[in-house]
């Protein structure tokens, strides 16, 4: 699986680490362990796309079709690092800009979110 969900080092943080090709099972498996997290405790989730190469088809509806998840009162800050000029436009397009923070690299936005957690 091209997906690995782990605890970040910063608390309250859950990172997404996602890598070659994001199928519509990996983004359903990705978001139910996401909705999971949100359910037990407020949570900031750290969504790593730099080794991702590309979405499959329907992967966009699948998120879309999550969209509870964001407005759920315990999700935190959806910080994307990605150099995807493509996807960040599209998930800011679906989700709006307030919902992800977008970082070029790893190390900002784990500085950014050990900010937050302060």
């Amino acid at each position: 699986m091209p997906v690995d969900i782990y605890p970040a080092e910063q608390p309250a943080t859950l990172t997404v680490y996602c890598r070659d090709i994001i199928t519509v099972e990996d983004a359903r498996y990705i978001l139910d362990q996401c909705r999971a997290a949100v359910r037990s405790h407020p949570i900031h989730f750290l969504i790593d796309c730099t080794e991702m190469r590309n979405l499959a088809p329907g992967v966009l509806n699948v998120l879309t079709s999550y969209g509870e998840f964001l407005r759920h009162p315990n999700t935190g800050i959806l910080a994307c690092v990605t150099q995807s000029a493509l996807l960040r436009f599209s998930m800011e397009v679906l989700f709006g800009h307030s919902a992800f923070r977008f970082f070029e690299d790893r190390e900002t936005a784990d500085q950014f979110l050990a900010d937050a957690g302060n």
